[in-house]
């Protein structure tokens, strides 16, 4: 497959008698996110290094952080012609089961080609680590 033929890969949330699709976040998407959001993903990082969240950290986590788990379904829904502050309206609309849902299953498309989130982090960490200006009488990581 080259990579003009790549088409993300989605998952089917269920609400009621209807559903919706959402994918994997990408780099931008993550990018877009912590802009708005760089308090709140700090707090889920910091929740979540263990390893992967359980369904009642995912609870918590829409609990205390509302916005942020909004703009999470937002951002990770597969419909890209529709303004996100539309679907972060309608995010923060969904019952918190489906939220949940929708939150795992935009996690598991983000982050299980990559490890799990704990690698995910790993991977950023070491990335950083080796962009950071050495000084001199420094060495690589």
């Amino acid at each position: 497959m080259s990579l003009a033929a790549y088409v993300p890969a989605t998952a089917t949330i269920k609400v009621g008698d209807s559903s919706f699709q959402v994918k994997g976040l990408s780099s931008s998407d993550i990018g877009a996110v912590l802009e708005n959001n760089l308090d709140e993903l700090t707090l889920i990082f910091d929740m979540f290094k263990g390893g992967e969240p359980s369904e009642g950290e995912i609870a918590l986590a829409i609990a205390k952080l509302p916005r942020m788990a909004t703009a999470l379904i937002a951002m990770g829904c597969a419909e890209e012609e529709v303004d996100l502050n539309v679907l972060a309206k309608n995010a923060a609309r969904l019952p918190a089961a489906v939220q949940i849902d929708a939150l795992l299953q935009i996690g598991k498309l983000t982050f299980e080609d990559a490890g799990g989130l704990g690698k995910f982090v790993e991977n950023i960490t070491l990335l950083l680590a080796q962009m950071k200006p050495k000084l001199p009488n420094q060495k690589a990581p």
